[in-house]
């Protein structure tokens, strides 16, 4: 409680008897809205109702407080908060008071929750889309969510943040924002998304909203028939869900056979193998539990196997899809070990190739070349013939296996032309090893921090091509007609046999790589 104390006390300020603004708030009989001791997402979920429920409150106030830009109309309601409520911070009994019932209140204080209802309730008003921050702050119960405040992004058509922001806490004696190791967003706009939107049909009516519960209902059901999940843990599932859409809230969605992510709440299905004991002793171990980094690990692997990356309605409004669950692949876990792996590592020895070539440094272009080829020949030997046929794939993990295939045999596509090219060279030949069908794509080359190998050694082994050149061949000589190339414009040379290796531009090369994902990345998310 000292603690309490202590923040109030350092809040402290005049707060104004009359102004211009006073007469446009009533004051309410401030019979408790609500009160709440469950998570700060709960709560937050609460404010934003209490913000919808009392919206017309506010309604001349925000008439009064807004000014000709965005900039100035923050700072007027961040002076309005600030010169008219008494901060008081809250004990035990989190309160969530109406906008009249803060005025009430006004002398005796409010907290930052109130503060951040009746600024957002405002802002509303005025047409300002705005967020609803809560933090966790270093330094002060640093695993705990101790502060929220209201965030108002400067580009109000696509709310990109990184275009600039304001915030508005009326806690503090300066209008900024606070340091924070941990934040989490609710967005407000001008009406209440009670919509909750399908990539086929929008719930826009009782059948999508309908359509979209009913495949959750499916979803429950499978983890009850098929005992993946207890029954106060589906039970726990369902509330959590309703928690948010019963308030008109369409929640951020993530699942695989580990356990469900509800915006940002984690719940598992199995719990914690070590949750044994009476109830107050299991809350306490689960509480324990969800803070190690076991479940940090979990929490990430959820979220990156893309099993379900969407909102409730667009996740379960054409019903509960189980083809990804616990398989091999997904598409999400490609696409992600592909922009971790295979994209900057062909990417980079592209580069280096064109480098050598660029810099006239002969037996580095030929090694850095060799590499490149070898590097095509076995990726495409391990994706595109061994990895479909080694296995009867189900439908998702087959999907999955696909996105390697089209990249690799894009890869493969433009080094081919290359290839072609150079054994049309006099004193070039082609040779062709085999070796067993694995690769280590080195860290040097990655995001990932570490080598990444793959190996499909088991189903055979694969052949690649060295190039050799000549030892009497300088293949950058003028008269080989080499070119100098620039994005991926191509000028080639009149006389196939003197083109050199300035033909297919290794630029072009990595494009293909490039373009040859981006495109079917851009045709899998449309699906």
């Amino acid at each position: 409680m000292s603690n309490l104390v202590n923040l109030s006390s350092a809040a402290q300020r005049n707060i104004v008897q009359n102004s211009p603004y006073v007469a446009l708030l009533s004051s309410s009989n401030c019979n408790t809205v609500r009160t709440s001791r469950g998570s700060t997402a709960h709560s937050v979920v609460s404010m934003k109702q209490v913000v919808y429920d009392y919206l017309s409150q506010t309604k001349e106030l925000a008439l009064a407080l807004k000014r000709s830009t965005l900039k100035e109309t923050v700072n007027e309601v961040y002076k309005y908060l600030y010169s008219h409520y008494q901060y008081k911070a809250d004990g035990e009994l989190q309160q969530l008071r109406s906008p009249e019932c803060s005025f009430a209140e006004r002398f005796n204080g409010i907290d930052c929750k109130n503060y951040s209802i009746l600024a957002s309730s405002i802002l509303i008003n005025m047409g300002i889309k705005n967020i609803i921050r809560r933090v966790k702050q270093p330094g002060f119960n640093p695993d705990m969510w101790t502060h929220v405040y209201i965030v108002i992004p400067k580009d109000q058509k696509n709310l990109n943040l990184n275009k600039g922001k304001f915030v508005i806490d009326g806690t503090l004696h300066e209008n900024k924002e606070v340091e924070f190791i941990k934040k989490h967003d609710t967005l407000m706009v001008n009406l209440p998304h009670s919509v909750l939107n399908a990539p086929v049909q929008s719930a826009t009516n009782s059948v999508g909203l309908f359509s979209a519960k009913r495949g959750f209902n499916s979803y429950l059901n499978y983890l009850k028939t098929n005992s993946i999940a207890s029954l106060s843990i589906i039970k726990l599932i369902e509330n959590t869900m309703y928690s948010y859409i019963n308030l008109g809230i369409d929640p951020l969605v993530y699942y695989n056979e580990d356990g469900i992510i509800i915006e940002n709440e984690l719940i598992l299905y199995a719990g914690n193998s070590g949750l044994n004991g009476d109830e107050s002793s299991k809350a306490q171990k689960t509480k324990e539990f969800l803070k190690s980094e076991e479940a940090k690990d979990l929490f990430k692997k959820i979220k990156e196997s893309g099993f379900i990356s969407k909102t409730f309605g667009a996740v379960f409004a054409n019903g509960f899809n189980l083809s990804c669950w616990n398989s091999t692949f997904t598409p999400a876990k490609v696409q992600t070990e592909i922009s971790k792996v295979h994209q900057p590592f062909f990417e980079k020895v592209f580069q280096e190739v064109q480098d050598a070539f660029d810099q006239k440094n002969q037996s580095q272009f030929v090694s850095r070349l060799n590499f490149l080829i070898k590097a095509a020949d076995i990726s495409y030997d391990m994706y595109a013939n061994k990895l479909p046929n080694g296995a009867n794939w189900r439908s998702c993990s087959r999907q999955a296996i696909n996105i390697y295939v089209e990249v690799v045999t894009a890869i493969k596509a433009g080094v081919d032309m290359y290839v072609e090219k150079l054994e049309a060279i006099q004193g070039i030949t082609v040779s062709k090893q085999s070796v067993p069908s694995s690769y280590t794509y080195s860290s040097r080359y990655t995001k990932t921090g570490s080598d990444h190998t793959w190996s499909e050694a088991q189903h055979g082994k694969a052949t690649y091509r060295t190039v050799n050149v000549s030892s009497s061949i300088n293949v950058f000589q003028e008269n080989t007609g080499i070119e100098k190339t620039t994005g991926n414009n191509i000028t080639a040379p009149n006389n196939t046999s003197q083109a050199g290796f300035g033909l297919i531009p290794l630029l072009l090369l990595g494009g293909v790589l490039l373009g040859g994902y981006s495109v079917f990345a851009k045709k899998k998310t449309k699906n």
